[in-house]
């Protein structure tokens, strides 16, 4: 038991390479819900002019749940999630997160059809941005998380770069690595906690969570957090094993010019620019 688990805890695992998927913006599912900002859970997807984004103006709205397909998830609390070129990077573009304040939060997140033992988790990694125009605590950026069941109870290990001793530099591309020597902690109290400390490395959740099953992975920014954020994610991948099972680039279709969303966020908020811009139509009629 725990073999692949305790290969990888003492580095001996190498992961084969795997050809990398294109997300493309138009792919992102047309999350649309209710009539008006007024509406408790209003949401919409939208054209932002250099790529597509979602966003909502109250209560946590998802998309139906898919199985192999990146989808929006908890988008709330004027938080903003999509595909754009306001970060490009290896490509024309890259997944951006967003929020106007401590209520804001969005998410993508990617449900397996085949679910895997936490067991033969191999490990994952992702680039990271984190805009300058954010207002938040210097060391948030978007997480990178595995969820989980165990034991009938849905629940998920975060990992967070500034767990790992990463010093985070704005306006700059960093990547990061997940493996069972990583800290990571635990949402919603499901699992068991191997020591009682608010992070543990993998392994020791793992070893602590023998039934535990990986059923996808999320990313994404907010919630709790103090104040506005822009940023973005790229190149997610992780594997089971020693084969790099999965790898996701995220670009836009077509050549739009870009419009400096996320310039917006920090400075007037998105979701108030777009209505503004309803209201000027409805008078105009």
């Amino acid at each position: 038991m725990y073999k692949v688990l305790s290969l990888i805890a003492l580095g001996v695992a190498t992961p084969a390479a795997a050809a990398s998927q294109t997300v493309y913006d138009t792919s992102l599912y047309a999350l649309n819900v209710g009539a008006s900002p007024a509406d408790p859970a209003y949401a919409r997807t939208v054209d932002a002019g250099n790529g597509t984004v979602t966003y909502s103006t109250g209560a946590r709205v998802s998309a139906p749940s898919a199985f192999d397909t990146w989808q929006q998830s908890d988008v709330g609390g004027l938080g903003v999630v999509g595909i754009t070129k306001d970060f490009a990077h290896d490509g024309n573009g890259s997944l951006v997160f967003g929020g106007t304040n401590a209520g804001s939060k969005a998410d993508l997140v990617y449900y397996l059809s085949s679910p895997e033992l936490l067991d033969s988790f191999g490990g994952a990694s992702y680039d990271w941005y984190r805009s300058s125009v954010s207002g938040t605590a210097s060391y948030l950026v978007p997480s990178l998380r595995i969820l989980l069941t165990n034991n009938g109870q849905f629940g998920s290990l975060i990992f967070e770069p500034i767990y790992q001793g990463t010093v985070v530099t704005d306006d700059q591309w960093t990547h990061s690595d997940y493996n069972f020597q990583s800290q990571v902690w635990n949402s919603n109290g499901k699992l068991t906690n191997p020591t009682g400390n608010y992070t543990n490395s993998l392994f020791d959740w793992a070893i602590a969570n023998p039934n535990a099953v990986v059923v996808g992975f999320s990313t994404g920014s907010g919630s709790g957090w103090s104040n506005n954020f822009a940023g973005a994610v790229d190149n997610i991948s992780w594997r089971f094993g020693e084969v790099n099972t999965s790898s996701f680039n995220f670009e836009v279709a077509g050549v739009p010019e870009p419009t400096q969303w996320a310039l917006m966020i920090g400075g007037f908020g998105v979701v108030g620019a777009i209505s503004r811009r309803r209201r000027r139509a409805v008078a105009a009629a």
